[in-house]
């Protein structure tokens, strides 16, 4: 029992998303969507004691792109490129050009919308919407849109975890 992993699944009565959670006998738990996204919770007892990929969880947010060799990155791709194993990836992971960045930028403005504002204060939207532009622009057409809620669905996951709920979908937004 000493390295058991506790899976549990949740499935909501209201049609919400589905996540599966794994927990560690640590209480570390690993909630993916089933799609695109995992999120990693730790709890308190592991402050400071973190590195890499999943940052320093320190309360300092300005080194949370610490690399494998210890420097600071400002650019995510450098950061994540810095944790590949060379012996199955070569050079650095960069994006390519964006195929409309206004078209993206259109898309993903969504963020910046009032569904959205109770929890600006909290959640930086303007980190989601990069990421949702970075996604967006590196999609085919026909996933572009699955793209842009996807994000959306992050960005509101990541205010429940700080206790903002937002009810931001509609028969004409994300629905599938």
């Amino acid at each position: 029992m000493k390295n058991t992993l506790l899976v549990f699944f949740k499935f909501p009565a209201d049609g919400a998303k589905q996540y599966i959670i794994v927990s560690t006998k640590d209480k570390v738990d690993i909630i993916w969507d089933g799609e695109r996204s995992a999120d990693i919770q730790v709890p308190e007892e592991f402050k400071t004691k973190t590195a890499g990929l999943c940052g320093t969880f320190n309360d300092d947010i300005s080194d949370e792109f610490t690399d494998n060799d210890g420097q600071v990155q400002t650019n995510a791709y450098k950061f994540a490129s810095s944790y590949v194993d060379n012996d199955c990836v070569s050079g650095l992971v960069t994006p390519g050009p964006c195929y409309n960045s206004q078209e993206a930028d259109q898309k993903c403005s969504k963020l910046e919308e009032n569904v959205f504002s109770a929890c600006s204060s909290t959640v930086d939207s303007s980190f989601f919407k990069t990421l949702c532009m970075n996604d967006v622009c590196a999609s085919p057409l026909d996933q572009r849109d699955d793209m842009v809620c996807a994000m959306l669905a992050r960005y509101s996951r990541q205010c429940a975890l700080n206790n903002v709920i937002l009810s931001w979908r509609a028969p004409n937004v994300c629905r599938k």
